[in-house]
């Protein structure tokens, strides 16, 4: 057994019961990101994670690492953000769906989706949502529908006292206002 046979032994393993075994699996993906996947591989590892994702830290920080810039990984993320209940998991959607990270056809409407997550109850989810936010409008160059209603989120955001969450939303706020002058 060599690289060749790598990946698919090691997906298998993710539904394994027992932590120690899926996190192996996990960190020798991790691995193998470093080295880079081969033709084809990045799509089945990111269809077969996406649907295993579960509020895990160990399991969410690994996943970031594995799927990061991969736009196979983007319709799943888009469906994971609204439909779980888990803010580790919604703020890991978020920030995979950062368009600095990676892009589909379907990036244009994303903007939306960082927007209604500004709102979060999680301070993290709101801190990814606006980084989200701001590389979406870098990236299309498309305001917010309500600008004025998300500029006044930002800025309660802006004042968070978690620096992480601070920086974000000033830096979302800079950008709109680029934006909004160009």
């Amino acid at each position: 057994m060599g690289r060749r046979d790598a990946v698919r032994l090691l997906l298998p393993l993710l539904d394994h019961a027992a932590p120690g075994v899926y996190q192996g699996a996990l960190r020798g993906l991790g691995t193998l990101t470093e080295t880079g996947f081969r033709p084809g591989e990045q799509a089945a590892v990111a269809r077969e994670l996406v649907t295993r994702l579960r509020p895990d830290l160990y399991l969410v920080v690994v996943a970031k690492k594995v799927l990061a810039g991969s736009a196979e990984a983007l319709p799943g993320m888009r469906e994971l953000v609204d439909r779980t209940s888990s803010p580790i998991l919604r703020a890991a959607a978020l920030s995979l769906l950062d368009p600095h990270k990676a892009t589909d056809a379907d990036t244009p409407h994303d903007l939306p989706l960082f927007v209604r997550h500004l709102d979060d109850t999680d301070r993290w989810v709101s801190m990814a949502a606006a980084a989200g936010l701001a590389h979406s409008v870098q990236e299309t160059g498309t305001l917010p529908v309500d600008e004025e209603r998300v500029r006044a989120r930002l800025a309660v955001l802006a004042s968070d006292p978690a620096g992480p969450v601070r920086e974000a939303a000033t830096e979302a706020i800079r950008v709109l206002e680029d934006h909004r002058n160009s």
